[in-house]
């Protein structure tokens, strides 16, 4: 995982595919599992994204997930610009 203090491994299972409409995966790692969907929308002939996540801690992580949703929350809309500025 980028930015942590030392490298951890992460398994992504790929748990659903309905294409053209979603994507969704599990990404587990020690101490927490992260299950999002990405969804896929057409607007005014343009593809629109949107994508939500749910976070699961296990262990000493379970006292400090509200830090780690804020971090999650901040990295999700600076990726977010990112995408948009790139398209």
């Amino acid at each position: 995982m980028a930015g942590a203090p030392h490298p951890a491994a992460v398994t992504i299972t790929y748990t659903k595919f309905s294409r053209p409409q979603s994507l969704t995966t599990v990404s587990r790692m020690q101490g927490m599992d992260i299950g999002d969907t990405l969804d896929f929308s057409t607007e005014g002939g343009q593809t629109r994204l949107a994508w939500s996540w749910m976070l699961h801690t296990r262990g000493f992580l379970r006292w400090i997930s509200p830090v780690i949703r804020a971090v999650g929350k901040h990295q999700e809309r600076n990726n977010w610009a990112e995408l948009r500025h790139y398209l």
